[in-house]
């Protein structure tokens, strides 16, 4: 895992409100923790997301991923609203994303953003 210094951080375009120092994290890494009480410290805001949402916490998945700003939070918030049903507003977080609309299943799409979002 790679840290990244907190205010290199929001100088990328990223914005997260949030204390703590931000880890890259390899994707078999991010997915070996899927079965952990609780996700690692330091995930980004959207890989938490994606965490708690793969432990069947859409409430806890969808305030951290409202809490975080950027594209990827936003990519990830589309995501859930997909899974809710709510496709109306779905398509407005994939436009915040810049991204198109999903329309595979909703596993697919998570390991996707999994892959995308893990270095």
């Amino acid at each position: 895992m790679k840290a990244i210094p907190y205010d290199n951080f929001f100088k990328h375009g990223h914005f997260c409100f949030l204390d703590r120092k931000i880890i890259q994290m390899k994707e078999e890494k991010f997915k070996s923790t899927l079965y952990e009480t609780l996700p690692p410290e330091g995930l980004s805001m959207p890989l938490e997301a994606l965490w708690w949402q793969h432990q069947g916490n859409w409430k806890r998945a969808h305030s951290v991923a409202q809490s975080c700003s950027n594209k990827d939070a936003a990519w990830v918030h589309a995501l859930l609203h997909r899974e809710e049903g709510d496709l109306s507003n779905a398509n407005y977080w994939y436009k915040r994303a810049n991204r198109e609309p999903y329309s595979g299943a909703i596993k697919d799409e998570w390991r996707y953003i999994v892959k995308a979002l893990c270095h």
